[in-house]
Order: C-alpha cells, then structure tokens, then sequence
C-alpha cells in the first residue's frame, strides 16, 4: 500500500474518530426544543397542551379550546391548518398561535303571518353585517321553511326574512314544537336557536243566521242563505275549505275559500238551496272543515213559516 493512500485512510479514520466523539459529547438524541404556544385574541380560549420542552423528533399533538362566544379560526407561526387538533414535530424551537374569531351574536324576533293564503313566520334579525342561514323545522323534525339573509341585506343591521310554516301541498301548519335556527354562513356556526310552541288553531262558529222563504200554498219553505260567523282564538291561522248544513233528512255542501287568522272573526255568508220544508222549527246543524278535518260545529234550528 502506498503511503499516500495510507494517508488518506488514516484522515478519514480520524475524521470519524472526531465525528463520534462529538456526537458522544453533543447526545443530539437527547436535545430538547422548547414549543411556545399563543392565543389570538387572549380571551377568546386556550391551548392544550399550554406548550413546554420536549426531545428531539417527539410528535406533539395540540388542540385548540374555544371558550364561549368564540369558535377556531386558523393556526399560525410554525405550522398552520384550519382544524382545531394539530400535530407538530419537535425538530427545532417552535411557535404556534391559536388563532379564534367571534361568533357572531343575533337578536331575533318572530311571528306567524299569512301571505296569498300560505303561512309564513316573520322572522326579524339584528346583528352584525354577515350572512346568515334561517331554517324552520316542523314538530316532525322536518325542514319546512328556509331563507337567506346576504350580508347586503344586513348594511342597516336589520333584515325580516319570511319563512315557510307549511310543507309543499299543505295549506295548515301543524301544531307543536317548532324548531328556528339560525347559522352564519358558509362557517355553519349556529348563532341561534329557539324552540317556539304552537297550540294550533281552536275554531269556534259563534252564531248561524238562516234567510228563509216560505209558501202558503203548498205549505212549504226553503232555506235560501246561511250566514255563519267563525272565530278562531287559536295561535296558528287555517284556511276553511268547506261548510255542511244538516236539516234531518237534507245535506248541503257547501264549497269556501277562507281564510281564518288568529284571533280574527270572520263571516262567511253563502248561497243554499235546501227545500220542501214544513212549517215548524227544524234542528240544524252547521260544521266548517279544512283539509277534510272538522274545525267546529254548531247545533242551531229554523223556523219556516
């Protein structure tokens, strides 16, 4: 072997040499990094775990935990990602920021109306200038009613939105317990939520007036008109579709078209043709339906002649 290559091997040897001792002396394998965690803005959550040394090539895996009225937005510094648990590997000193934002807050107002014979809640909203979803969802849970509100909509602050209470082909909206949400969009953040209660409608025929003629010779009358006076102290309004006269012996049907508020009176006055009465009082009955469903009925009687 030449003395020169000799040479050669002996510097590498000693270069490795050199490179172990310092290796042995150094113990990378056991060096530590120190992992700093923040919150943005401060108040808004915390971090677990709250940072603290760690050795070298662990895998730290932190969560960010908004406090109420915040939601996670986003990390920032050594690492970044949109989802609240994050992993992060301890090859260096590191920083990480947990970055939240306000969820944003809502006063909202409601109330049943009725628009070209479909109800509808009112619903107002107050708050800052997003967008919001608002979902209704019937006592079966399902989803009847939707409107949007862009953040355009909300430059003054202040937006009414109307809402479907009814599900396509229904005239009457269901009694029970409704459920109102509310979320900012497109986060999907819910920013409100109640629980309205409806009774439904409690319909009442108040009074029955009868127009009648009648005929000496044969001795006979007719009823030609009922007036029927409707109520409904009910919270949800209905739509009467049809009324039933009832004279022992005769059946009248009677087609309508109305529409019966809460709270409201109504009267319905409508054409009849039942004949070949006697003289005498009748008994009567008169019932209003909706939907096929009776509403109310009213045992009355007329007199012919």
């Amino acid at each position: 072997m030449s003395k020169k290559k000799l040479a050669g091997i002996i510097t590498i040897c000693i270069i490795a040499i050199i490179v172990v001792v310092v290796l042995i002396h150094l113990k990378p394998w056991e060096r530590t990094y120190t992992l700093n965690v923040g919150v943005s803005p401060p108040q808004a959550g915390s971090v677990s775990p709250a940072g603290g040394k760690y050795k070298s090539g662990t895998k730290v895996t932190v969560t960010a935990n908004p406090t109420s009225g915040y939601t996670f937005d986003h990390w920032s510094g050594n690492s970044s990602g949109n989802a609240s648990t994050i992993t992060i590997t301890m090859d260096s000193d590191k920083g990480l920021t947990a970055n939240f934002k306000a969820i944003p807050t809502v006063s909202v107002d409601y109330e049943v109306t009725v628009l070209a014979d479909s109800v509808y809640l009112s619903v107002s909203v107050e708050g800052s200038q997003n967008n919001y979803d608002i979902i209704l969802l019937d006592p079966a849970g399902k989803s009847v009613g939707y409107g949007f509100i862009s953040s355009d909509d909300m430059t003054t602050g202040h937006k009414t939105v109307e809402v479907s209470m009814t599900d396509t082909g229904v005239k009457n909206p269901r009694p029970g317990k409704y459920s109102l949400i509310i979320k900012e969009w497109p986060t999907d953040e819910k920013v409100f939520e109640a629980k309205p209660v409806f009774e439904g409608p409690d319909v009442s025929i108040t009074n029955v007036q009868f127009i009648t003629t009648y005929d000496e010779c044969p001795r006979e009358g007719d009823i030609d008109e009922v007036i029927v006076q409707v109520y409904n102290g009910g919270d949800l309004p209905v739509f009467p579709d049809e009324m039933k006269l009832w004279i022992p012996g005769k059946v009248e049907d009677i087609t309508i078209y109305e529409s019966l508020l809460h709270g409201e009176t109504i009267v319905i006055d409508r054409f009849v043709q039942i004949s070949g009465l006697g003289p005498g009082t009748h008994r009567a009955t008169v019932a209003i339906y909706s939907e096929g469903v009776k509403l109310a009925s009213y045992p009355t009687q007329v007199e012919i002649g």
